[in-house]
């Protein structure tokens, strides 16, 4: 039996059932999160970290990806990346709290979008921030296990 699938699933079930009996609370902290000024602040802090770590301790020509100027100069390709992420999660956040907030609260957010084209949006914004973050995070794990080859 695979502990990490029985585990995951029983997390899963437990948020489900929390869920399912206190879904307006839930709905709540949602709403606090993306309304807050430190969401998108500590996600670009993060980025930023990561990619000012990743130019200092790691060799860019041993990186998996993010090599935009060939590794001529690392700290030019951390600042790039980090604006290049950082734009687009913080406008995928920014979008998902609009998203969130029109479909769930009825604050009128998008006046003269349909509902198909909000749909649309919402998948976008999901694979921004999705793209953004296994990317950072991809970086985040080679800057914490880096070895020298």
């Amino acid at each position: 039996m695979n502990k990490k699938v029985v585990c995951a699933a029983l997390v899963l079930i437990s948020l489900i059932i929390y869920y399912v009996n206190y879904e307006d609370e839930v709905k709540d902290y949602i709403k606090v999160l993306l309304e807050s000024t430190y969401l998108i602040f500590m996600y670009n802090s993060l980025i930023g970290i990561v990619f000012l770590l990743h130019a200092i301790f790691v060799n860019n020509n041993d990186s998996f990806d993010f090599k935009l100027l060939n590794a001529d100069i690392p700290i030019l390709d951390a600042a790039l990346n980090f604006s290049t992420y950082g734009a687009v999660g913080s406008t995928a956040l920014s979008l998902l709290k609009g998203l969130y907030l029109q479909n769930v609260f009825d604050i009128t957010y998008f006046m003269y979008f349909q509902t198909y084209d909000l749909n649309v949006m919402f998948i976008v914004c999901l694979f921004m921030l999705w793209f953004s973050l296994t990317r950072v995070y991809k970086l985040a794990e080679e800057v914490l296990f880096y070895t020298t080859k």
